[in-house]
């Protein structure tokens, strides 16, 4: 019995599979981060926080598009840091460097993660597997 087949047969379901369980940690991380800030700012300042979190995690994903650092996740977060860290100071917005962490790690998850889809399994065709649910090709 060769592996390969199977493997081959598994590679898409656990890939999707791990997709999902990924979706879910980030989202629930989103979650206790953006509740950690607002515990820490008020209303005013949060809707701000927020919205300028929002922009530069899209900032960046913009501007590194296409580069050397579009999978550099050390340096986006380096340059999301920086931008957050002179837009705040632009509003007299004083936060540490565990608060501005928090708020670009919650915009990651609520503004990059909430558009992804996770691809429904393909079928998978497997030469003599006919009787395990594969379509004999």
């Amino acid at each position: 019995m060769e592996i390969n087949p199977i493997m081959d047969a598994l590679s898409p379901v656990l890939t999707n599979a791990f997709l999902t369980v990924l979706t879910a940690v980030l989202t629930a991380v989103g979650t206790f981060l953006a509740s950690w800030i607002k515990s820490r700012v008020n209303n005013s300042q949060l809707e701000l926080l927020e919205s300028i979190a929002a922009n530069v995690v899209l900032a960046v994903e913009q501007s590194t598009y296409g580069t050397g650092l579009a999978n550099n996740a050390a340096a986006k977060k380096s340059a999301a840091v920086d931008l957050m860290a002179s837009f705040l100071k632009k509003y007299s917005i004083t936060l540490d460097e565990a608060q501005i962490d928090a708020a670009i790690e919650a915009a990651v998850a609520n503004v990059l993660n909430a558009n992804k889809l996770v691809e429904p399994p393909k079928m998978v065709e497997v030469q003599g597997e006919t009787d395990t649910g594969f379509i004999n090709g």
